[in-house]
């Protein structure tokens, strides 16, 4: 859920359901989007970075911190991933330790 949507649940000071939706939040999204989009044409090093680093981050938090690594615990790009594996684990409902 979209921390925005989750805000405007408790505006009141007390909780209301709000639904979320491409109705009421596809504004922000799109606000958001381009944003980053702006971020990647000025500052596409960055972004980079900030795209590798929540990959390991996911990847760490999913069982997966095993696929970072050659066997020289040398960090590896994507093409170093069993992206079949993770599907595997996917299927079989076992990312979150």
């Amino acid at each position: 859920m979209d921390v925005e949507c989750i805000l405007k649940c408790w505006l009141g000071g007390s909780f209301t359901r709000v639904h979320f939706s491409e109705d009421n939040c596809s504004s922000r999204y799109q606000f958001f989007l381009e944003t980053w989009d702006s971020l990647e044409r000025h500052a596409p090093q960055y972004t980079r970075r900030i795209l590798a680093e929540n990959f390991e981050r996911t990847l760490k938090q999913t069982k997966n911190a095993s696929l970072l690594y050659t066997d020289g615990d040398v960090a590896v790009d994507s093409e170093g991933i069993d992206f079949n594996a993770l599907n595997e684990k996917a299927a079989a409902g076992s990312l979150i330790s």
